[in-house]
């Protein structure tokens, strides 16, 4: 377990599978206030969520969750389990802001643990574990949530290219 995640993509499963769980829809990079949530998540009547994954830079990753709650309603901040109790020490910054944190692990099941202290992982535990509870975003712009789910939505053309300038 001590190698384990060694890159933000091994973050991203164990999240999505809860959030899938949970009855959202679940999408991968979306542009989001000029910024790339990693995850976005939306579903009928509750509120849209993103998440940022990273592996260490837990300030830059809450200063990226903050730019999101221009579109969202929650925002969580999502690392390695390894890396929380640094951050569990300044857990008031997260709390100022609005933005939740979520530890990450390998583990056999998927899902959310309430709200905890507790940051032992043993096997069969969930994968995640909201350790932050995030506050309501008092930035929330619903017509730009709109947007982004249209977006989301969208099918994605990859063979298109942009026209190159050519001065």
């Amino acid at each position: 377990m001590s190698d384990w995640p060694t890159e933000e993509e091994d973050l991203r499963p164990p999240v999505r599978a809860y959030l899938e769980d949970e009855g959202y829809e679940v999408r991968d990079e979306v542009w989001i206030n000029g910024r790339i949530a990693d995850l976005y998540a939306y579903c009928g009547d509750e509120e849209p969520l993103a998440v940022e994954l990273k592996l260490t830079n837990w300030k830059k990753a809450v200063r990226q969750a903050q730019a999101y709650q221009l579109g969202a309603v929650f925002t969580y901040v999502a690392l390695p389990i390894l890396h929380v109790p640094r951050v569990m020490r300044r857990a008031q910054d997260l709390r100022s802001r609005n933005v939740g944190l979520l530890g990450v692990a390998p583990g056999t099941g998927s899902g959310f643990q309430p709200a905890s202290e507790e940051l032992e992982h043993e096997p069969g535990d969930p994968d995640v574990r909201e350790l932050i509870e995030p506050g309501d975003s008092d930035r929330f712009l619903p017509f730009l949530a709109t947007k982004i789910v249209d977006d989301a939505e969208r099918p994605k053309r990859r063979e298109t290219k942009m026209p190159r300038w050519r001065p």
